[in-house]
């Protein structure tokens, strides 16, 4: 039986070879018969680099079509991280030092925003 890390990256897989072997575009139907959550999928795929447009079709159809992909994994720093750098800049390095262990004392997680990597 497969772990949840390894279910989920194999329904990533799918996502991205069912684009890369749609080149006039895959619709949001044929995405949510791969996984009803496709937007994460295609979220990890737009952190790694590759470029995926989205037309809007009507009706809440869209359309995405595979772009290009990376030459090279993207390494993004992760949310906290990122949160962390810009308290530092406005001169929080105390708040900043504490936020990791602020945020697992209270069982909260951080995450960028869908799209961030578009």
């Amino acid at each position: 039986m497969k772990s949840e890390a390894e279910r989920q990256l194999t329904k990533k897989y799918q996502i991205l070879n069912k684009l890369r072997n749609s080149p006039n575009g895959v619709t949001n139907s044929e995405l949510s018969e791969i996984a009803l959550r496709y937007g994460g999928y295609l979220g990890l795929l737009y952190k790694e680099g590759y470029k995926i447009d989205k037309v809007h079709l009507g009706d809440g159809l869209f359309s995405y079509k595979l772009v290009s992909e990376p030459k090279f994994k993207q390494e993004h720093p992760t949310a906290i991280d990122t949160l962390a750098t810009v308290l530092r800049e406005k001169g929080m390095s105390n708040v900043a030092n504490s936020l990791q262990d602020i945020l697992n004392e209270a069982g909260v997680s951080l995450r960028y925003n869908a799209g961030t990597y578009q």
